[in-house]
This record gives C-alpha cells, sequence and structure tokens, in this order.
C-alpha cells in the first residue's frame, strides 16, 4: 500500500522512545509474542514476525542503509543475518509504492528455465532472449494487478495483452510463465520449432498487443504518478552449476539491470555468499549490477539496534524503567550509549582475564551482522541470575557470548555448504594450529600439513584456494595495526569485494573462529583480534554501493 509523503515521514518519524511509551495494549500484546525473558533483545530472524504493526516497530530505521534503500537500489547483496528480508519486507514502509509483488525466486527461476530451455540448450539461446522473456513475466504480473486493482475497462490494452495470454486476475509468476507457454504453444501454427523462437515470433508480429500495453502503463504511471516494485528475494542455493539454472539467472541478472524505470522498479536480493558465483554470470557486470545496494553494518548501527530492542523491552516488562530515557533522542549516538550503559557493564574481563570494553567485546565476536548480535545479547542475558530484568550486575557477558561462540560458526558454515561443504571440517583441522595472528608461511606450512588432505576429497585445491576459502567465510583476515592489546584487522566480509592478500601481510584469525578452534597453547597470547576497529571513528570507509 502507498503511503502519503506526510504519513511516510510521520512513520519513520515514530521510532522514538515517545512512540514506545504511547503503545497500546494490543502493541505490546503483539511484541509480547517476540519479547521475552529468553529473548529480551527479540527474534534472530525477522522471518518469524508476522504482523506488520510489529515487524515496524522492531525494524530499526537508523541508519545509513535504510537511507540508501530509499534510493531504490535494483539489487541488495548481504550474507545471511545481515537484514535482507528485514529490509524489504518493510519496503511499503521505507518507499512510496502503489503496487508491490512479491516473487518466489526458486519457484521462478524453475519454471522460466523450464519454459525457455526445455527443447534448447543454453548454448542456443542469447541471453538478450532470457532477459526479455523476464521482462515480459514481470510487466505481465504487473498489468495483472492494475486490472484487477482498477478494472478492464481503465486498461483495455492491458486487458487485450492478458487475456490473449489467458492470464486470470489471480494469476502469479509461475502461472504467466505457464500461460505463455500454452498459449504459444496452442498458436504454434507457423511460428518457430522452439518456445522461445515461437513466443519472440509471435510477440514480434505485434498480435498480441504488449507495446501498447506498455505504452497504457507507462502513460498511467506519468499521470497519476503510479509506482511499482517486484521484489524477487534470495535464496540459499541458486544451483548455478546447473547450465539451465545459470542460463536462467545470467537473464535474470540483465533483466534487473534493464528493466522499467522510475515507476516501475525491480528489487532483486543476492546471499553474499553467492555474490562471486553470480556476478561471473554476468554478461555485462558493470551495467547489470551497477545499481547494487551491500548490506555492510556499522558499530553505531548495530549499537542502535542494541539499544532499540532493550528499549522495546523495557516497554513491555518494565515501563518505569523506560520512563527514565524519555528525554533522550534515540538518533543521537551519545544517547545510544547511555542506553547501553544501563544494561552493559562498562567493562568486562574476557575468558583470558585481561580487562577490556564490554561493547568492544561482544562486537568484535561478530561480522557485524544484526543476527549475530542479537544472538549473543538473548545469550548474555540468559545469564541473568538477579530479579531485577534490566541490571548488568547480574549478568555475565563473556559466559553468555562464549556460549553461543559455536552456533555462530555454524551459521557461517551453514550459510557456505553448498558452496564449501567441508569449511567446518577444514577449520577444525587447520585453525587449532594456528596463534591468532601469523604469517603466509605459518598458514602455508598448515595447509600442507592438515588442510590439503581435508580438501583433496573435494576436488583439486592449491594453497591459494585453500587460503581464499578461509577469507571468504571470515575465518582470517589481514592485520593492519597493532595497538596495545588488539591487532585492528579488516576481513573480506566487511568489504565490497575480495580481500587479496600479499605473501608478507601479517594474518589473523576471527575471533569467533579462534574461541570456538583456538588451541590452549596459543592461549598465552596477550593479543586479540578487533575486525574493522577503524570503523568506530572513521565511518566513511564502509561502503554501502557496490563499486563497478
Amino acid at each position: 500500500m502507498k503511503h502519503d509523503v506526510v504519513g511516510n515521514a510521520r512513520r519513520l518519524s515514530d521510532m522514538t522512545i515517545e512512540r514506545l511509551l504511547r503503545l497500546t495494549d494490543f502493541e505490546i500484546d503483539t511484541l509480547r509474542n517476540h519479547f521475552n525473558h529468553r529473548t529480551p533483545f527479540g527474534p534472530e530472524n525477522a522471518g518469524v514476525v508476522r504482523d506488520a504493526d510489529a515487524k515496524w516497530l522492531i525494524f530499526s530505521t537508523q541508519n545509513e542503509l535504510c537511507k540508501a534503500y530509499r534510493k531504490s537500489p535494483r539489487i541488495i547483496i548481504g550474507r545471511r543475518g545481515s537484514g535482507k528480508t528485514s529490509i524489504v519486507s518493510n519496503t511499503d514502509e521505507l518507499v512510496e509504492h502503489d503496487v508491490t509483488l512479491l516473487i518466489d525466486t526458486a519457484d521462478a527461476i524453475e519454471y522460466v528455465r523450464d519454459a525457455i530451455f526445455e527443447d534448447v540448450a543454453p548454448s542456443d539461446v542469447y541471453v538478450e532472449k532470457v532477459e526479455k522473456f523476464w521482462t515480459y513475466v514481470l510487466d505481465a504480473l504487473l498489468m495483472r494487478q492494475i486490472v484487477k486493482n482498477y478494472g478492464e475497462l481503465r486498461f483495455p490494452n492491458c486487458s487485450k495483452f492478458l487475456s490473449t495470454f489467458s492470464i486470470g486476475d489471480d494469476a502469479g509468476f509461475n502461472d504467466i510463465v505457464s500461460s505463455f507457454r500454452k498459449s504459444v504453444d496452442r498458436l504454434g501454427d507457423g511460428l518457430g520449432t522452439f518456445f522461445v523462437r515461437a513466443f519472440f515470433e509471435y510477440i514480434d508480429t505485434g498480435e498480441a498487443g504488449y507495446a501498447s500495453a506498455i505504452q497504457e502503463l507507462e502513460t498511467f504511471s506519468s499521470e497519476k504518478n503510479f509506482s511499482s516494485v517486484a521484489i524477487i528475494d534470495s535464496i540459499e542455493d541458486y544451483k548455478i552449476g546447473n547450465e539451465k539454472n545459470a542460463a536462467s539467472i545470467q537473464g535474470l541478472l540483465k533483466a534487473v539491470g534493464e528493466y522499467g524505470n522510475r515507476q516501475r522498479q525491480v528489487r532483486l536480493c543476492i546471499p553474499g555468499e553467492a555474490y562471486f558465483e553470480i556476478k561471473n554470470l554476468s554478461s555485462n557486470f558493470s551495467k547489470d549490477l551497477s545499481d547494487s545496494l551491500i548490506l555492510h553494518w556499522l558499530p553505531s548501527e548495530l549499537m542502535h539496534i542494541m539499544a532499540w530492542r532493550y528499549l522495546i523491552f523495557l516497554r513491555i516488562y518494565s515501563p518505569e524503567d523506560l520512563s527514565k530515557f524519555s528525554d533522550l533522542d534515540i538518533k543521537s549516538r551519545s544517547h545510544v550509549s547511555k542506553v547501553l550503559q544501563n544494561f552493559l557493564p562498562q567493562t568486562i574481563k574476557n575468558s583470558f582475564g585481561k580487562s577490556e570494553s564490554s561493547l568492544a567485546y561482544i562486537l568484535r565476536h561478530t561480522q557485524l551482522l544484526p543476527r549475530q548480535l542479537i544472538l549473543i545479547l538473548n545469550s548474555i542475558f540468559r545469564t541473568n541470575t538477579g530479579e531485577h530484568i534490566s541490571s548488568y550486575r547480574d549478568i555475565n557477558v563473556v559466559m553468555g557470548l562464549r556460549s553461543c561462540e559455536s552456533f555462530i560458526c555454524d551459521e557461517v558454515f551453514s550459510a557456505f555448504r553448498y558452496k564449501f561443504p567441508f569449511a567446518e571440517d577444514l577449520c577444525k583441522k587447520v585453525i587449532v594450529h594456528l596463534p591468532r595472528t601469523f604469517r603466509d608461511g605459518d598458514l602455508h606450512r598448515v595447509y600442507s600439513r592438515f588442510g590439503s588432505a581435508v580438501l583433496r576429497e573435494y576436488g583439486a585445491f592449491d594453497f591459494h584456494d585453500f587460503k581464499e576459502i578461509l577469507v571468504e567465510i571470515g575465518a582470517i583476515g589481514r592485520v593492519k595495526n597493532i595497538t596495545g592489546m588488539y591487532a585492528e584487522a579488516e576481513f573480506e566480509y566487511a568489504m565490497p569485494g575480495r580481500l587479496h592478500l600479499a605473501t608478507d601481510d601479517q594474518l589473523c584469525l576471527h575471533p569467533v573462529f579462534s574461541g570456538v578452534f583456538e588451541a590452549s597453547a596459543h592461549r598465552t597470547d596477550e593479543v586479540f583480534v578487533y575486525p574493522q576497529r577503524d570503523w568506530f571513528e572513521n565511518e566513511e570507509q564502509r561502503s554501502v554501493w557496490l563499486k563497478v
């Protein structure tokens, strides 16, 4: 549903403590389904929140990523747990649209693949044809919705195009693909032998009325300031090894890069774990992926998420404590810090007995992903042994974090399982023999003695491949500087491309991986890895747009 400009701005400005204090009993009861003493910071997975108002209240808009999303990027790239689903599911709240179309990605790829390549090899079909087919289906889906909303009399040309292919009022993406296929089979006399050739021959004759239908749609959109968006959410395994799947995705990328205009928009979500493979499918990378938003989170933005969710918890279970913050501006970084200080101790002794900031300790054990952060906070607060829900004196930050380190690693392994099914076994065999910081030669010795044996079962992987795998999953990074107790490091998951390592670079283990796999012999090291520490003060180093 489209919100007027004032209404949408009001919803965005409602993300305040004052708004929380004004929550109705019904809203509180809805939020209570997701915030409790087991999960005081709410659900780690946004997909479990079905209620639209609850989803919006939980969702944090005080970050540059939401501002960037309002610029309507065509592609959103993010790793598992980065918030892709949260952002696209709040599209109607963040950006004005009259029609929002949700497309099941796996089904869409499968139906396009089967329709186009049932009787022809991918090598025999130009990517431009596949791209146009995706475009026709997306346009037909939009026409169907507009005719359904506004009536056939208002859109005679769109209605004619739909009726030509027997596309009904409730037809979804898959139904439209099937209708195209069946109609061409029915009208096959005199057309090309293969479906894709026959379909475009029929469209090119003009008998279907596609050009006039699109013109009708464009005129209406321009006159009424009408806008639409088709959202194609991500899936974890695109089965790119299947050449027909790969050809279908290649056409999809090209279609997304060229589709529509300001009024007819499309959003394609791509998992960061599959980004490099999908990028390699592109027939014109600089054009297909030029308008891509990358979900890289700053520490300050994650701090805001921590504070906002804690305030929601207080509103539900301890409103008198929330009222103490009524004068704070949650958009202010210093005010966010005041909220965090209310439930986190200023310093803790880490598992090696060294004193450090509790906030630094928590953040450096994440890959700067909201889901990991919420998981850690929920785990920490489950250690609460006191009666007062907002007191940090009764929580054990270190124990809470340590108890979920393995789960965080498992999540990473799971996200890369389709690509690196051996990742967990590789880390078990290799990381135990590495200190927190090391050199390329140390890594090569570990590869030769332990890593190569694991990889040999899965194909021909040399040392370069081995290193690239560990870098890509975020297990190892590059040390930029050592200041005091911290080895400040950079990791590929926080970059808009590859992290290319030189042989003379000082390397390091990510804290969550060393926490799970580190051997006792390496636990005497008094230097601790701090990923992306410089992002605290130099936020401009974070890239949110893909550089092509």
